[in-house]
């Protein structure tokens, strides 16, 4: 009888195989994927953040997203609360925006050309973004009037930190 038969006839099972790198590499890559896929899924039903459903277009760019999230939770809520009061005007203001690249875009195509309907288009464009401007600060004068004396320094801090960082 040969020594690789046991005495019933079978064959011994083979050594244990070590996984190779490649295996190693093929598994932490499918797990990336996964959790890829996981977030875009997650992100597609959920939909943004709240905070960057607040500063999509952002108009409040003088108010640093870090002294929000240092808020408690109650407090942060109750302050982004105070601008949900300009929701509708920012919306208003990003449709006119929206109608006035449109209106710019059909004057430069239009045959004839008119440097005087092109003109005019800019000078709405030109009028709309003055107006988000103010209403941004508007929008900014009140929340800070309705921070505390702490909140407010708090955010002088981080204005501070920020501007910082363009330098």
């Amino acid at each position: 009888m040969s020594d690789t038969m046991t005495q019933a006839g079978a064959v011994p099972p083979p050594p244990p195989r070590k996984a190779s790198l490649w295996h190693w590499v093929l598994v932490i890559s499918l797990a990336l994927n996964l959790l890829l896929v996981a977030a875009g899924v997650t992100r597609f039903v959920m939909g943004p953040p709240p905070m960057q459903r607040m500063s999509q277009g952002s108009y409040l760019r003088m108010i640093p997203r870090h002294f929000l999230f240092g808020l408690d939770r109650t407090r942060r809520d109750q302050v982004l609360d105070m601008l949900k009061a300009y929701k509708d005007q920012f919306r208003d203001g990003q449709a006119a925006a929206r109608q006035a690249v449109d209106k710019l875009a059909s004057t430069l195509e239009a045959e004839p050309y008119s440097e005087t309907d092109m003109r005019a288009a800019m000078d709405d464009l030109d009028r709309n973004g003055a107006a988000q401007v103010q209403l941004a600060t508007d929008a900014t004068r009140e929340f800070i009037l309705k921070l505390t004396p702490e909140e407010r320094k708090q955010l002088a801090d981080a204005m501070r930190k920020r501007a910082g960082k363009w330098n």
